[in-house]
């Protein structure tokens, strides 16, 4: 149990490489929202991203989702900056309905609510939160019988601003 606690990030630990060493620490290749378009451009005439755009819009992902993904994608390359990417995303939208529509597929834009009827919410049985309860109560004996108390043996505090006893 406490092993996993153990193996979490040290903090400062991004701090330990080098400057520029990182996407983000370096200039970006493309300063302007258009030099960030033509990035993208050379992508989108590959046929296998075409196609993967195409599985994607199939699935009902939403545009907006899907050109969010592309731009945070070029973000974290060290394409360009977040600021110019959120001002593309209005491009890579369309052009990701370009495809949807030369697939003639049908596709959500993703700027509406939608509300579905058909999704109801029942409340959890009887016998059902039994067995959670019946469970919850074996991992807490599980995790005490787990936990054995040491006795910690310190040293006595030494130096100049050591509390004195």
């Amino acid at each position: 149990m406490t092993q996993g606690l153990l193996d979490a990030p040290i903090p400062g630990m991004s701090l330990t490489h080098e400057l520029g060493a990182r996407p983000w620490q370096t200039p970006p290749k493309a300063a302007t929202v258009g030099q960030a378009m033509e990035t993208y451009l050379p992508a989108f005439e590959d046929d296998d991203v075409v196609e993967e755009v195409i599985t994607v819009l199939k699935s009902g992902i939403p545009v907006t989702s899907i050109a969010e993904a592309a731009m945070l994608g070029g973000v974290m390359e060290g394409r360009h900056t977040i600021d110019v990417g959120i001002l593309i995303l209005p491009f890579l939208m369309e052009i990701i309905s370009y495809i949807g529509d030369l697939a003639k597929i049908e596709y959500t834009m993703g700027n509406k609510k939608v509300v579905s009827d058909n999704v109801k919410i029942q409340p959890p049985s009887d016998s059902e939160i039994a067995v959670a309860a019946k469970r919850v109560t074996e991992i807490k004996e599980e995790i005490a019988s787990d936990t054995v108390e040491e006795t910690i043996e310190t040293e006595e505090p030494k130096g100049l601003m050591a509390r004195r006893q």
